[in-house]
This record gives C-alpha cells, sequence and structure tokens, in this order.
C-alpha cells in the first residue's frame, strides 16, 4: 500500500506502540525476509534513529506537545503494520514522514470541533513548506548546539531550568535571590547571545553573493 494514495484507515488510532520484538505486538505479523537480523530488531533502529525528526516534523502541524507526541506513537504503529512494504533501497525517513501526515490528518479529524485547527490546504502547504526548509533547519540545529556549548555553565543550568524543565521564572528568581525582572533580563541577554552567534555561524556558510557582506 503506498502512504501517499491512502491514510492507512485501517491502523488502530490511539492504540499504544508495542515494540516489534514484544510477543504481545498487535499491529500485523513480523515482516518477512530481512536481511541483517530480526526485522523487529532493524525496526526499532529505524524508529530511535529518526524518532526525533519525526517528532520535529509533526509539531509543525500540531503545536502541542502532547497531542505531537499522541500523534508519534500512532505513526510508530502505522509503520510498524507496514513495514514490511519498506524499500529499504530507499530513506527510511521521508518514507515515514508521509505516514506521519497522514496520521496527522486523522487526528485533525477528531480534533475537528477545535477553533485552531487549520483547513487541510493550509496544513498541506505547512507541511511542503518544512520539507523545504528542513536543511536549513538542520544547519540552525547544528550552529544552535555549538553556540549553546559556548555558554557560561551557570547560563547553560538556566536555560535548562527554564526551558527544559519548564520551571517559572518566579521560582528561579527566588532560588537565586533575585527579582523576576532581574532573571527576565538575564534570559534576555542569553538569548540575544545566543541568537547572534547562530547568526554569525550561518551567514560565514551561506555563499557571498552580495558585495560588501560581512559578518
Amino acid at each position: 500500500m503506498d502512504p501517499s494514495r491512502s491514510p492507512h484507515p485501517e491502523s488502530s488510532p490511539g492504540a499504544p506502540f508495542v515494540a516489534p520484538d514484544d510477543p504481545g505486538a498487535t499491529h500485523g505479523d513480523p515482516p518477512s525476509g530481512t536481511a541483517g537480523g530480526p526485522p523487529g530488531g532493524e525496526f526499532a533502529t529505524l524508529i530511535v534513529r529518526h524518532d526525533r525528526a519525526l517528532l520535529r516534523y509533526i509539531m509543525t502541524l500540531i503545536p502541542r506537545r502532547d497531542d505531537a507526541e499522541e500523534v508519534l506513537q500512532r505513526t510508530a504503529a502505522a509503520l510498524w503494520e507496514h513495514f514490511p512494504e519498506y524499500d529499504r533501497t530507499r530513506p527510511f525517513l521521508p518514507w515515514g514522514l508521509r505516514f506521519a501526515y497522514f496520521e496527522v490528518l486523522n487526528f485533525r479529524k477528531e480534533m475537528a470541533r477545535d477553533r485552531l485547527v487549520f483547513r487541510e490546504d493550509v496544513l498541506a502547504l505547512i507541511a511542503e513548506t518544512r520539507q523545504q526548509l528542513e536543511p536549513e533547519l538542520d544547519a540552525r540545529r547544528a550552529a544552535l548546539r555549538g553556540c549553546i556549548d559556548r555558554l557560561t555553565a551557570a547560563d547553560l543550568n538556566l536555560l535548562r531550568r527554564r526551558y527544559c524543565d519548564s520551571s517559572s521564572v518566579g521560582t528561579l528568581a527566588e532560588e537565586a535571590g533575585k527579582t523576576a525582572k532581574a532573571l527576565y533580563r538575564r534570559l534576555d541577554r542569553i538569548r540575544e547571545v545566543v541568537w547572534e552567534c547562530v547568526t554569525r555561524h550561518i551567514a560565514r556558510q551561506a555563499p557571498r553573493t552580495e558585495e560588501g557582506f560581512s559578518t
């Protein structure tokens, strides 16, 4: 079955993903004829390798993290269901993104009463634009990792507490013995430093097509 022509309705929406090597797996029979080891192991390796990229793609279309995680699980289940049809001469991620797109559509149908749901044509345009921007986004993520590594330990810890642990500014300010306003200013400064670093890095990589361009 080609997922570009069908949203694979036979997938069980909302069903939790069961690892392929689990004898209780419910999403189809294990693929046969896979070279290089058990198919469940191959599938698990591919999913682990690409799950963050799949989640980033899904979150472009479904901004709420919890909803995106749910769609990722549905996508993994659908991919396992159709894994016997995977052409191993082609990259796994583009194949997986097509299933993710249809799982987003299925999820949207369930949430159709939500006033924030985009029209399907708008969603398709967002998805297409997201794929076109992927090389640039990859470059920015790589630059961001390098720039964050240059931060002081204290600044890096503050970013992690604020954005990874979701600690409130009030809590962080109280722990540091500072006002919330002072902490907001510090966060703004850190973000500005990181932004300028990423911008310089990307500018150095871009072809210099304009006279007088400088970094």
